[in-house]
This record gives C-alpha cells, sequence and structure tokens, in this order.
C-alpha cells in the first residue's frame, strides 16, 4: 500500500541525498534558468500570436501545438513580424541565426 505524500522524502529520493544537501536534480523552481523557460516562452508567444492573427479565430490548443510543430524556419519569421512578440523571441532568434539549432529542440 502507497503511504501518503510527504514532499520531504520525496525530495530525498529524487536528489539522491545521502546525508548532503547537494541536489542531484536541477531546481526547477528557480526563476531565470533558459532552458526551463524557453518551452513556455515560445509555447506563450505561439498562443498571443494565434491571438492577435485573425482576431483570434484560430486560438485553440490544436492550432498552438500544429504551429508548434512547424520547423523554425517558417515560425521564426511569422512570431517576428510582429513588434510585441519580437522581444520575446530574441533569444530563439539569435540561436537560430547563429546556428545552434540543437540547443533550440524544445520539443520531445
Amino acid at each position: 500500500m502507497l503511504e501518503p505524500y510527504e514532499g520531504k522524502l520525496s525530495r530525498t529520493v529524487l536528489r539522491e541525498e545521502r546525508g548532503s544537501n547537494a541536489p542531484a536534480l536541477p531546481d526547477i523552481q528557480k526563476q531565470g534558468d533558459f532552458f526551463v523557460e524557453s518551452p513556455i516562452i515560445l509555447l506563450a508567444a505561439i498562443i498571443w500570436f494565434l491571438r492577435i492573427y485573425e482576431d483570434g479565430r484560430y486560438c485553440t490548443f490544436p492550432h498552438a501545438v500544429e504551429f508548434l510543430n512547424r520547423p523554425y524556419a517558417q515560425i521564426f519569421p511569422i512570431l517576428t513580424a510582429y513588434d510585441e512578440l519580437a522581444n520575446y523571441l530574441s533569444p530563439f532568434m539569435d540561436a537560430w541565426e547563429g546556428g545552434a539549432q540543437d540547443q533550440l529542440q524544445v520539443r520531445p
């Protein structure tokens, strides 16, 4: 039978703590982690684009997923054409234009 959830115990197991406080897993709650936040920012930019494109006619989750599955060569030029999205996408554009496509792989 499973025991009730005990947060401290699960953190101990997941972080492989053996008498030390050094975490084995990255702390995803840490602010400013690009690799944690980048998929969220990209999806948010796509949702925002779909909201403003044709008055939100295509602003649905299935449309967002479909758009996200397009090649970056199609996604980035469309999104950066909108000034309100360009600032959010500047790290992606820098990586993409710099040839760092492997670092952009936020998809499974």
